[in-house]
């Protein structure tokens, strides 16, 4: 028998698998993430729009089409419960 110490997370997580309309939603995000990386640099104002861009689209489907997940808590190594 295991005892688990700790407390537990509870977080919204895109659900496995995504429709179409949405992994194409993130492919073209994250290709365009890419492209602008490597044309203009990590540094660049169309990199951090782009980025941007991503983040929005990911933080809006996870409140449209999200599912709450609950996981224990990782303690880092050397610290006892």
């Amino acid at each position: 028998m295991t005892v688990r110490l700790g407390p537990d997370i509870t977080y919204t997580a895109l659900p496995y698998q995504l429709p179409a309309a949405e992994q194409a939603t993130l492919r073209s995000l994250a290709r365009n993430c890419h492209v602008y990386r490597a044309l203009h640099g990590a540094d660049s104002e169309e990199y951090r729009t782009a980025t941007q861009a991503l983040d929005v689209a990911t933080l809006q489907m996870r409140s449209r089409i999200g599912v709450e997940v609950t996981r224990p808590e990782f303690l880092p190594i050397g610290v006892c419960a």
